[in-house]
């Protein structure tokens, strides 16, 4: 799972809380909540190479968890 937009978030107590609700949410519909890897991240500054953020280690963290 991947919560996009983080680059937009400046409280890291709110991403912990969104993360949180979207494991609920998961384990409400029946899928593994608590085992489901969560990565937080923004996709599109990934996607540029932007340096001033860790941005474009996620592609490899993403695909290792999807295994």
């Amino acid at each position: 799972m991947f919560l996009n937009k983080a680059d937009m978030v400046d409280d890291a107590e709110l991403l912990e809380l969104v993360e949180l609700e979207v494991r609920d949410l998961l384990t409400l519909y029946k899928f593994p909540g608590d085992k489901t890897p969560i990565i937080t991240g923004s996709a599109l500054k990934a996607l540029e190479g932007d340096a001033g953020g860790d941005w474009s280690a996620l592609g490899a963290e993403a695909g290792q968890g999807a295994g």
